[in-house]
């Protein structure tokens, strides 16, 4: 099979390609590479194939060149590829040069078969719940691993003469969820977390420091920590800002044992004007005072400098001893923090698996991606009897939410629950996290039914977008551990759950 996919997006997805469940290794296909319908001479190129399977978890894997000057590649699907059916939400190819520099094709869409198997939907159902406890495991084991990194950092730069900050001693410094241990001095409620395309492509938290308007600074400050005297240590972070922000200073404020209050400051950066359009590492090397054991890290947002409100980012803010930055890894309370919430929802998926939980309580869902008919779009009315739920339950809905067509340039959808009372009135209203144009994710929403609900309403709401949010793969189940995407019981006729009710209904009918 060859098809032809053009790096200008714009143009409609034709190509289909269908697959079966298991197939790898001997399904190729050639795609011929062009720019507005002309091919593209591909010498020194790769081709990788990407694409989210129907679970939401992403695959990528390498094609070959065939014909450079015709721009021809040739791509094996893997038995990864094939591993779940459905629709692929997202599969592309990605283009990229010797210095890393990539582009995409449009969209093509890829339909795979179910595979013979009467068990199949058991054994996915399964399979998915163990995965997500290997996952788990895995994250433990990547924390791990990036300490270890740290620690071969250190290795090797002290084989060149060098210290190596391996402790972070700013907490809550990297990937903050809330403002914690950042109220020290009082930043008078203009510090806040956010998320940003800028930083790691709003994949993470970052703080956010605004000023009112005025010429005025608006500072934060981290909790103090202790040092030692006369030491050499390192401060990092990240940081960008609004164009109105007048720059950036830092301070290290500091005191000795003896002291009551902190006295003395350290200028570690005067009035640096950030960049508005993208993120800049900040690195300063200090050496502590002779009378200095305790400080900590004070951040001004200088001003506006046009009169309108502006904003400063920043994060992964890092202070260790030594003269040059390991990783930016959390500070170890901060670590130990995360070991254990890790630990707790290992054992809370473990107990949710053995009580049922991961079954999707709808009906009727789909793993294709289509757009929503609404802007305001009510996937599910019900009552909490039909669906067993009480008082008190913990559920969560996600929902896949496309917004990756090239006509919407702004705003973002969610997903939202619903509860009522016994009178239709409303009780309270959950959203999920938001999904921004340009973006294809899940958003997710928990939420704990409350005291007199009688029924509740599952919706996604599209905000300030050209376009309705495109939609699929919803799921609503019981627990606070999200599985992936699968079928109900009913929908699937291999289940346990429809083999016992079909039985049953032929038994009555006897």
């Amino acid at each position: 099979m060859k098809i032809n996919l053009d790096i200008n997006r714009s143009e409609p997805v034709l190509e289909t390609i269908n697959l079966r469940q298991g197939d790898g290794g001997l399904r190729m296909v050639d795609i011929q590479i062009t720019e507005n319908n002309q091919p593209i001479v591909v010498t020194g190129y790769t081709l990788q194939f990407e694409a989210n399977l129907p679970s939401g978890s992403m695959v990528q894997h390498a094609g070959a060149i065939k014909d450079a000057t015709a721009g021809l590649f040739s791509y094996t699907f893997t038995s990864s590829d094939t591993s779940e059916a459905g629709q692929l939400p997202v599969a592309y190819f990605r283009l990229y040069d010797s210095a890393k520099n990539s582009v995409a094709t449009r969209n093509i869409r890829i339909v795979v078969d179910r595979a013979a198997d009467i068990t199949q939907s058991q054994a996915n159902d399964y399979l998915a719940k163990v995965n997500q406890l290997i996952t788990d495991s895995e994250a433990k084991l990547a924390a791990n691993n990036q300490q270890i990194a740290a620690q071969q950092t250190q290795l090797t730069a002290l084989q060149a003469g060098m210290t190596v900050g391996t402790r972070n001693l700013i907490r809550n410094g990297v990937n903050p969820k809330t403002v914690a241990n950042w109220s020290y001095g009082n930043h008078n409620g203009k510090l806040f977390t956010d998320r940003h395309l800028y930083h790691k492509g709003r994949n993470e938290n970052l703080f956010k420091l605004t000023n009112d308007g005025t010429a005025d600074e608006t500072s934060a400050s981290s909790m103090p920590f202790s040092v030692k005297r006369t030491a050499q240590y390192i401060f990092q972070m990240v940081a960008f800002g609004d164009a109105s922000v007048t720059g950036l200073s830092i301070f290290f404020v500091t005191k000795s044992k003896s002291d009551s209050a902190y006295t003395s400051t350290q200028l570690l950066l005067e009035n640096k004007k950030l960049s508005t359009a993208k993120e800049e590492t900040i690195t300063i090397a200090f050496t502590t005072g002779a009378n200095v054991d305790t400080g900590y890290i004070r951040i001004d947002n200088n001003g506006s400098s046009s009169g309108t409100s502006g904003a400063l980012y920043f994060g992964d803010v890092i202070v260790a001893e030594g003269s040059i930055v390991g990783s930016a890894v959390p500070a170890l309370e901060d670590q130990n923090a995360i070991d254990d919430a890790q630990d707790a929802r290992i054992a809370a998926l473990e107990a949710q698996i053995r009580l049922g939980g991961g079954r999707n309580l709808l009906i009727g869902t789909s793993s294709m991606i289509t757009i929503n008919k609404s802007w305001f779009n009510i996937s599910y009315i019900g009552s909490l009897a039909s669906k067993k739920l009480t008082i008190g339950d913990t559920i969560i809905y996600s929902v896949w939410l496309d917004n990756t067509n090239s006509s919407i340039t702004r705003g973002n959808s969610y997903a939202q629950i619903y509860f009522y009372d016994i009178n239709d009135q409303l009780l309270t209203t959950n959203s999920g996290n938001q999904v921004y144009h340009g973006e294809s994710k899940l958003s997710v929403v928990m939420a704990q039914v409350p005291a007199g609900t009688v029924s509740f309403r599952l919706a996604e709401n599209t905000n300030n977008m050209e376009l309705n949010t495109s939609a699929g793969m919803r799921k609503l189940e019981k627990g606070t551990i999200l599985t992936p995407w699968s079928l109900a019981p009913e929908d699937d006729p291999t289940s346990i759950e429809s083999r016992l009710a079909a039985l049953e209904n032929a038994v009555k009918g006897s």
